[in-house]
């Protein structure tokens, strides 16, 4: 039996709102929408092992919860504004947390875009 993970994202630390941007096609996005209750982070060694050329980058750690996020399931090619105004381009995403409900969160590593 799997816990219900579903409200976890209550439980953060300093949640932060971001503004996100579902890729569409070439150079077109859906209309943004804000998602509350994101948790940013540094990439991990595992990360830094798994693919060198993120040193070389801006990359940041979004954990994103599904209850705030609605209909929106990230992909690669998406990309978000923090409260800074840096807009972070999705290179990778990772469902994780799962109950029985399915996953409950999506650890998305960004490239900040110049």
């Amino acid at each position: 039996m799997f816990p219900d993970l579903s409200a976890d994202h209550l439980l953060i630390d300093i949640p932060e709102s971001v503004t996100y941007y579902s890729k569409t096609g070439e150079g077109t996005y859906a209309t943004a929408q804000t998602i509350d209750y994101a948790q940013s982070s540094q990439i991990t060694k595992d990360d830094a092992r798994s693919s060198p050329a993120l040193l070389e980058n801006d990359t940041c750690v979004f954990n994103l919860w599904r209850g705030p996020l609605g209909a929106i399931v990230p992909k690669v090619g998406d990309y978000l504004e923090d409260a800074r105004q840096v807009k972070w381009v999705v290179t990778r995403v990772q469902p994780s947390d799962r109950d029985a409900n399915g996953y409950q969160r999506y650890r998305l590593t960004t490239t900040a875009e110049n």
